[in-house]
């Protein structure tokens, strides 16, 4: 790929504004109302379109569980891709927003880069590594960290990027974009040619001629052909995609939430309980708001969402968690088998001995009979007769001790 002109990385793409979305997780303990700074001027703007929108894409019954608050503004540093000795891009200065369901706690954070100054791919590269660094009053900060310190938010999964411009690219440069990797890297001295990208990069998925959308899994790509001048007039444009966006990577949440907990009992815990199953069906039984796309009033913002769900690949991260909770029952079904045997076992020597008391005193009134010499025919038999049931069952139970369950 040839070097961008005049030396600026990515110069080609400009101009454009990007959104970085972050699927996190909240501390039940925090509390958001201290926290979250007052909107004014384009922060407002942002809030009150998003919403708009929302109730009008959506049925209220899911819209009125939503939180939306600014957390604040923050810089952002640009950073080279170089593996050791990054060398500073610069500074922008961003809004940080957060949208939140107010029962189960999943959340998404929006930062919001209207005319980008950096490097987009090069930012885009550093999301990719998780290595978004910030300048927190004077030191540098990773802005994970400093999400989780200071709101207790976690971040649970891959985060994501929307890219909005109106230059015309290439599929090549779309690509790039779509993989969320450094063009012009100096660690990477190969282009991309991944069949994935090219192919995503090739298909629109628009539902309306204003412009081309491109989706992978880690990005989605917006392609206008007409660009408004003021940032507060393209909100508009951008909200819808914003809000699919946030519900699906609040179904990443959801996903990567019951699959650590599996992970963690499988990790911790020999004895698997049907309870935990129970407890894991009812957590992930909260968050079905998040799969009916009956929610959405028009069906082409809902084949827009299943592009978007197919593109960033949610189905097949939810195979994985069913396959491992599908794993998770099947342990809870050898451990059930094996308690089952284990008290037959016990239960079987239990009537063992019963029966064996029972029969002791006939051997002993036998024993005397030979001793005395008036033995009969019948008492013999009776006597074999008792023994081959004292037999049969310590065969039983010997069959029973040597079953395996696999």
């Amino acid at each position: 790929m040839s070097q961008p002109e005049n030396g600026l990385v990515d110069q080609q793409y400009r101009p454009l504004d990007l959104y970085i979305m972050i699927p996190c997780m909240m501390e039940k303990s925090r509390s958001l109302w201290h926290m979250a700074s007052t909107p004014s001027g384009v922060s407002r703007v942002f809030l009150d379109t998003i919403t708009e929108i929302s109730n009008y894409e959506m049925d209220d019954g899911l819209t009125s569980q939503l939180i939306r608050k600014l957390l604040g503004q923050v810089t952002i540093i640009g950073l080279t891709d170089h593996v050791k000795d990054k060398a500073e891009l610069g500074r922008e200065t961003v809004h940080v927003y957060l949208t939140m369901h107010k029962e189960t706690s999943l959340a998404c954070v929006t930062l919001a880069f209207p005319n980008l100054a950096l490097p987009v791919t090069q930012l885009l590269d550093q999301m990719s590594r998780n290595e978004i660094l910030m300048d927190d009053q004077g030191e540098k900060k990773f802005l994970l960290d400093w999400l989780d310190v200071n709101y207790g938010l976690k971040r649970m999964g891959m985060c994501r990027s929307f890219t909005n411009l109106t230059s015309v690219i290439g599929v090549e440069e779309r690509m790039y974009l779509l993989a969320n990797e450094a063009s012009g890297s100096q660690v990477m001295k190969h282009r991309l040619i991944g069949t994935c990208f090219k192919e995503a990069a090739e298909k629109n998925v628009a539902q309306y001629d204003m412009s081309e959308v491109y989706v992978q899994e880690g990005s989605i790509v917006q392609i206008y052909k007409e660009r408004k001048d003021g940032y507060e007039d393209r909100i508009a444009d951008h909200v819808l995609t914003l809000f699919i966006m946030e519900l699906i990577l609040m179904q990443v949440v959801a996903i990567a939430r019951v699959s650590h907990r599996v992970s963690k009992e499988l990790h911790e815990k020999s004895d698997i309980s049907l309870k935990f199953i129970e407890e894991l069906n009812l957590d992930f039984s909260k968050t079905m708001f998040l799969w009916n796309l009956n929610h959405f009033k028009y069906s082409a913002t809902q084949e827009l969402v299943n592009s978007f769900i197919k593109g960033f690949k949610i189905r097949e991260q939810l195979d994985i968690y069913t396959s491992n909770k599908s794993y998770l029952e099947g342990l809870i079904n050898v451990h059930t088998a094996r308690s089952t045997d284990r008290k037959n076992w016990i239960l079987n020597i239990g009537i063992v001995f019963l029966t064996v008391s029972q029969v002791l005193p006939i051997y002993y009134d036998i024993s005397q009979k030979v001793y005395e010499g008036s033995v009969t025919g019948f008492d013999l038999w009776f006597g074999g007769s008792a023994t081959l049931i004292i037999a049969l069952l310590l065969y039983i139970v010997r069959r029973a001790s040597k079953r395996k369950v696999l």
